[in-house]
């Protein structure tokens, strides 16, 4: 690599850096590329871009509370759906650690708390709880597909080690979805200026279920992203703060399966993601929220206002 090439390697690889844990995709260090169920409870991360060998940790916590019926693109009378609320709060662990510059691998093990409140069959009202371990998500990192390593995938799968048996759930409320998924996903990473003070993401995810049980067949899903970041706020000599807006896109098919309420399953979202970061050089706090700004349901659907998150992250 020339010398051209080397200054623009650390530049990348310098934003990427701030970047860790404010952009967390629809994949890479949380619950996935997506927490998504078929009744509207997708949460949109952005993958991490991962900078240098070594490693990450982190956790991260988000929480979302559908209770707002809708059907395609306006909201829609309670009375035409069962169901009232779905609240989750997701936590994820995980780690990240790059071989070398170009290679990694990165593990993400989620666990969710669900209330679940619904109408029986008679009329009457009936509310549940449950917390079980979520599909944990396995994935290859490769960043080198340009030199200036601003343009990597991610590949992967999805286990089904999440609870998708609970006696009061439906299989589109499970916390685990019981398939296997293929992951697969690529991002660009370019700055708009040249002391990297404003630096611009895109970001695609596909997830695909492949091998699934015979009577509840999950949707797929492609998410994309693209977010801006300022990267120019310091205090102290290495501290930084940098907020983050990005535009969040997901589409999810119908289910399918004799178990499955395939009308009333599958979307199309657009998300505003506001976020704000604080880098301690090594350690990394953000906090962001998920804002609908578009949304079709098919059928009858529980939909949030909005989907909060907390991350904190480690590099070792």
């Amino acid at each position: 690599m020339d010398q051209v090439g080397v200054q623009s390697a650390k530049l990348y690889a310098k934003s990427r850096h701030t970047f860790s844990a404010a952009l967390l995709l629809w994949t890479a260090s949380t619950p996935s590329a997506s927490m998504a169920c078929a009744c509207g409870c997708g949460i949109f991360d952005v993958g991490t871009f991962a900078s240098g060998s070594g490693g990450t940790a982190f956790l991260e916590y988000d929480v979302l509370d559908q209770k707002v019926n809708r059907s395609q693109s306006a909201k829609a009378p309670e009375s035409q759906n069962p169901d009232k609320e779905i609240k989750t709060s997701f936590y994820t662990a995980g780690a990240r650690y790059m071989v070398d510059r170009s290679w990694g691998v990165e593990v993400a093990v989620p666990y969710w708390q669900r209330h679940f409140k619904t109408t029986t069959d008679d009329g009457s009202s009936e509310a549940h709880d449950h917390g079980a371990l979520g599909d944990v998500r396995i994935k290859g990192l490769y960043t080198g597909l340009s030199e200036d390593m601003s343009t990597g995938v991610s590949y992967g799968l999805k286990l089904p080690t999440g609870d998708s048996s609970y006696a009061h759930f439906d299989p589109d409320t499970q916390i685990g979805s019981g398939s296997y998924d293929v992951l697969f996903g690529v991002y660009h990473l370019s700055r708009l200026t040249s002391d990297n003070t404003w630096v611009w993401y895109s970001q695609l995810n596909i997830d695909q279920p492949v091998v699934t049980k015979a009577n509840y067949i999950p949707g797929n899903e492609i998410d994309v992203a693209i977010g801006l970041h300022f990267n120019a706020w310091t205090y102290g000599a290495s501290s930084k703060v940098a907020p983050v807006l990005a535009l969040l896109a997901a589409i999810r098919g119908n289910d399918n399966g004799n178990q499955s309420n395939s009308a009333s399953s599958g979307y199309k979202r657009l998300l505003a993601a506001p976020g704000l970061e604080v880098d301690l050089n090594r350690v990394r706090f953000f906090a962001g929220a998920d804002v609908p700004v578009y949304e079709y349901y098919y059928g009858n659907q529980l939909a949030s206002t909005v989907a909060y998150k907390v991350t904190t992250s480690f590099d070792f």
